[in-house]
Formats: structure tokens, sequence, C-alpha cells
């Protein structure tokens, strides 16, 4: 099962960083991709949601699922500000990004582990 959660997230950071990477070239990416990635990602945190609730060892998931639910924060306010055209704050973009990079690393390093 985590390695669909896996695929969900790694899906939801690819077009998360063409999303950022688009946002700091100056080129605003479509409110549909904003709106992708956010599906994604929580598709993937419901899947991890039931593998913890699932029991079993589940090691640093809890937290995993924590980093991602203020992940999620961060994107419902970019998300928002994103859909009345306003100005998305670099520094929130990189917070958002990290935060939920730091919740991939303990979803890999359970799924290897």
């Amino acid at each position: 099962m985590l390695s669909y959660v896996l695929a969900f997230l790694a899906a939801s950071a690819l077009v998360g960083l063409y999303l950022a990477v688009s946002h700091l070239r100056g080129n605003p990416p479509k409110l549909a991709a904003a709106l992708a990635h956010g599906v994604l990602a929580v598709i993937g945190l419901a899947a991890l949601v039931k593998v913890v609730i699932g029991g079993g060892d589940v090691g640093r998931l809890p937290l995993a699922i924590g980093l991602f639910v203020v992940a999620a924060l961060g994107g419902l306010v970019l998300f928002v500000l994103h859909a009345k055209g306003r100005p998305l704050p670099r520094g929130l973009i990189v917070v958002h990004a990290l935060v939920a990079v730091a919740g991939f690393a303990l979803v890999l390093i359970s799924a290897l582990g």
C-alpha cells in the first residue's frame, strides 16, 4: 500500500516542482495544475492515513501525516491566493515544499526500511 502512497505523492511533487519553477521564473502556472497538485497530494495523504489506521508497524508514518497536514494548510493558502490572482509569497512556497519533502522522505524511509 505504501507504494500507492509514494506514487501519488511523487506525482504531486512533480506537479509541485513545475508550479514552483514556473512561478519563480515569472510565468504563473495554470490554476488547473495547482488543482491537480492538490488532488494528487490529498489522495496520497488519504492513502497514508488508511495505512496508519490499518495498524501494524507504522513507525514514522504518523509524523509524516502531521507534516503533510501542515504542508496542505500552506498549500491551501497558496491555492486561494493563486485563485484570487494575488501574488504568492516565495517564502511560503519554499516552506510548503520543504515540509512536504520531509514528509515524503519519512514515507520513503518507512517503505524502504
